[in-house]
Order: C-alpha cells, then structure tokens, then sequence
C-alpha cells in the first residue's frame, strides 16, 4: 500500500516537473499556427515578365475572311452551299441508282414499263434539281442587290448628317453675331436629328442585309465581304404573249408536269384490259386527270406570274422615272432658295427645309434604281430566263 502511494507521488513529481515546460510550448504552437493562417502572405518575388505569344495563325477559314464578290460568284456559293440543293442532289443519284439497277434486271425482276417508269423519275429529279438552283440563283440576285442599295443609302445618309453638321455650326456662327434666329438654330438642331435617325437606320438595314447575304452563301453571319458589281442594266423590251409563250415553254415547273401527264397516259395506254384488272384502270385514268388538271393549274399560275412580274416591272420603271424626276425639280428649288436666302427674301430655316427635302428625293431615286434591278431579276426568272446572262449580255 505504501509503495503504491509512493510510486503515485513519483509520477506526479514528475508531471509537475514536466507541466512548466508543457506550458512554454503549447501556446507557442497555437500562436504560430495562428499567425501562419491569418497574417497575409509575404508578397512573391514578381516574375520575371512571359515571353510574348507568337502570333496565332491566320484561320483557314475564308468565311470570316474579306472576300469580293461578283454576282455571278454569289450565285455560285449560294447554290453550291444550299442544303436543299444537297437534298435534290441525293434524291438525282438516287433516281440515278433506282435507273442503274432497273437497267441491270431488266426481264429479270423488272419490267420494260418499271425501266420507262425509273427514266422518267431522273428526269423529275433533274428538273427538279434545276428548279431549286433558279430559285436559289433568283434569291442572290435578289440579296446582292439589296445589300447594294442598303449601302448606297447608307452612303447618302452619311453624307446628310455631314452637310446637317456643317449647316449647325455655320447657324451657330451666325446667330453669335446677329444674322440667324434662335428659330433657326432650333431648325438647324432639328435636321441634324432627323439626319442621324436616318443614318442610324441605314445601319441597321444594312446590317440586316449583310446577314442575309452571308446566310445564303453559307458563310458566317458577320463575314466580311464586298460586291463589285454594279447592277445597272437597260430595262428588257417585254411582250406579254410572246413572254408567256416562251415562259409555258421554258419553265422547267410545266415541263416537269407535262412529263407527268405524258407518262401518265402512256401507262393508260398500255393497259391492256384482258391482263390488268379493272379497278387498276380506274385508277389510271384518274391519274391521268389529276396530271392533266394539275398542268392546268401551273399553266394558270405561270400566266399570271408573268403578268404580275410584267406588270411591277412597268411600275418600277415609272417609279424610277418619277423619283429621278423630282430629284432634279427637287435641285433646282434648292438652288432657288440658296439665292432667295442670299438676297434675304427667305429664312435659314427655310433653306434647310428644301435642303433636307433635296436629300431625301436623292435617296428616294437611287432606292428606285435597285428596285428596278429587282423587278428585272423577276421578270427574267418568271419568263424562265436568267438574270446573269442578261447582265453579261447588257454589258
């Protein structure tokens, strides 16, 4: 008993020899772990400065290069990028296939009719085909000359701000001396506004077009690109019944319908009635009159397209006469009210009021110039003609 009561004090001699120590260094450990979490980190030495990047490659692609365009090369990118171009490339050399095939198993597993039946599916597939690379022709004659006309309008624009501009600090000057009106400066403020609203919108339908144009071509939306071609040709002499004679015999919608109409009563024709039952031949002679109906249909529709184009063609042409006309009346006016203005019989504020009016009758003219172009590019499409030759040939 007495040596385990000794042998307690000795351990406890020794713990309380130990707990000074203990009590030096423990807090030590807390404060230093302290500092290193909260006091800020000494600031690294600054690097020594990287190296310049080389300069990235030029990309490949040329859609996000600047790239000129002529109308011709328009045309080409846009049907060669159309994803429905594509499609009707697949569904030709699948008719391509179903002829190749129908010619190898000829009397084998399929008939002489079958072989006429795959011929005559190529050829609807061909013009078919044709059909929607006019349709994508006529729509990048159509975008090439819209983003010309929204940059020529631009163009103008800009330069109306410039002279509205010029017209308010020349007001400014005067009035610090005595020669204009607050009224005039408040004129002067005025047509610059408008000036810049019209600017500002010029823009926007610009860029509006540039969007268009490169979604047709198969580019980036915002490509750059530039026309060089100036779209500017003599108005075709038309004839409304020899254009819809050529248009019934070139439009490629008719013949693909009187295809259909021929081969319709070819195989009525060759229906025998002692080997084909007769509800089959029933159902031959209403194909028949659904293709002859349908060819009437189109005949119709071609008719009154040529009319109409005929018809906006003559429009756009008067139009464009009328608005070069009153630019030039517009013109002298305004050279009537400078002199007015210098002899003081009108006001600044009149002037600037026939000045913007010159302006917009400038604009209004150059607009009816494109819308010429378009009515051309449509009436050549209706009569199944095309825009390009026609072009090249007016140059």
């Amino acid at each position: 008993m007495s040596r385990a009561r000794n042998k307690n004090l000795s351990v406890l001699s020794i713990f309380g020899l130990l707990l000074p120590l203990l009590l030096l260094v423990c807090p030590v450990l807390p404060a230093a772990a302290t500092a290193s979490d909260d006091a800020p980190a000494a600031p690294a030495a600054p690097e020594a400065p990287a190296a310049p990047a080389a300069p990235a490659a030029p990309a490949a692609d040329t859609a996000n290069e600047k790239i000129q365009f002529t109308l011709a090369e328009a045309i080409e990118l846009a049907i060669s990028n159309s994803k429905t171009m594509a499609l009707q490339r697949l569904a030709v050399q699948e008719a391509e296939l179903n002829l190749k095939t129908a010619k190898v198993n000829l009397n084998v597993t399929y008939t002489q009719k079958q072989l006429e039946d795959a011929e005559a599916s190529l050829q609807r597939a061909i013009a078919q085909a044709e059909i929607t690379e006019q349709a994508q022709a006529l729509a990048a004659c159509e975008r090439y000359i819209s983003v010309l006309k929204a940059q020529h309008t631009l163009t103008l624009a800009q330069a109306a701000v410039d002279q509205a501009e010029r017209q308010l600090s020349l007001v400014r000057e005067r009035l610090s001396v005595g020669l204009a009106t607050e009224t005039d400066l408040y004129q002067a403020e005025s047509n610059l506004r408008r000036a810049q609203l019209t600017q500002r919108q010029a823009e926007a339908d610009l860029a509006s077009e540039r969007i268009q144009f490169n979604q047709l071509l198969g580019r980036n939306l915002k490509a750059p690109f530039e026309l060089v071609d100036d779209v500017r040709n003599e108005i075709p002499a038309w004839d409304d019944e020899k254009d819809i004679e050529k248009a019934l015999a070139n439009r490629l919608d008719i013949q693909i319908l009187q295809s259909n109409l021929e081969l319709a009563e070819r195989n009525l024709e060759v229906a025998d009635p002692k080997y084909t039952p007769l509800a089959q031949i029933e159902r031959l002679k209403m194909e028949a009159e659904r293709s002859r109906i349908n060819l009437e249909q189109a005949k119709m529709r071609v008719i009154l397209e040529v009319r109409s184009a005929i018809v906006n063609l003559e429009t756009a042409r008067i139009n464009s006469e009328l608005a070069a006309d009153a630019f030039e009346q517009q013109k002298k006016q305004l050279q009537v009210a400078t002199l007015r203005h210098d002899s003081g019989l009108i006001t600044t504020a009149e002037l600037l009021d026939t000045q913007v009016e010159t302006n917009r009758a400038e604009i209004r003219a150059m607009q009816a110039v494109y819308d010429v172009e378009l009515a051309i590019a449509r009436y050549l499409n209706a009569t199944g003609n095309g825009y390009v030759k026609y072009s090249a040939k007016e140059k």
